[in-house]
């Protein structure tokens, strides 16, 4: 944190706790990841399939819908190499296309996945 703060207010400060997450850490620029930076990494894998399936029930429990174990196993498949965000944004984009082709509609389906 050099250059930060300077003069004696640093020692107002006390310890600075600094978390950074990304889901794409292979584009993270080499100078941050340099000796003294950042020096714990703590990698999270992805989640595998039983923990897609809790994330898109999880997400599905919220919503009206008429998805099945079936059509959750689809998704699940479909969506190997993808983070909970990525899942997240993936049943958001399915509700508004919902409404965008029915104003109406008020119980997603599958079809709205496609």
């Amino acid at each position: 944190m050099d250059g930060v703060l300077s003069g004696s207010r640093s020692n107002l400060c006390g310890s600075v706790f600094i978390v950074a997450v990304t889901n794409r850490p292979e584009v993270v620029d080499a100078a941050i990841l340099r000796p003294g930076r950042l020096d714990e990494h703590v990698r999270i894998p992805l989640p595998d399939a039983e923990a897609r399936t809790k994330i898109f029930r999880g997400i599905l429990s919220n919503v009206p819908n008429s998805l099945d174990d079936s059509d959750i196993a689809e998704l699940v498949v479909r969506t190997a190499g993808s983070s909970g965000a990525d899942i997240d944004n993936m049943c958001r984009e399915a509700a508004l296309g919902s409404l965008r082709r029915d104003i109406t509609s008020n119980t997603l389906k599958a079809s709205d996945f496609l």
